[in-house]
């Protein structure tokens, strides 16, 4: 069961992703090791954010069965 759905932005070719964001920084991204870089650590800040929500989630559904007894 995959839980992690992966972000449209990073579905995309990650040659646009970096002019795009590049242009929005108003700094062009030219060399790999850059461009590398910006994707691996937005691809990792994805998944940490998905991660936080699904233990959001997980800790609200603790929250309220405990609160109505309903969780040893």
């Amino acid at each position: 069961d995959k839980v992690y759905r992966v972000a449209s932005y990073l579905k995309r070719p990650p040659r646009l992703l970096i002019q795009a964001l590049g242009r929005q920084l108003d700094h062009p991204i030219k060399t790999k090791l850059e461009q590398k870089f910006i994707y691996s650590r937005l691809k990792l800040l994805d998944l940490q954010f998905c991660l936080n929500i699904h233990q959001s989630l997980w800790q609200s559904y603790f929250d309220l069965s405990y609160e109505q007894h309903q969780w040893p």
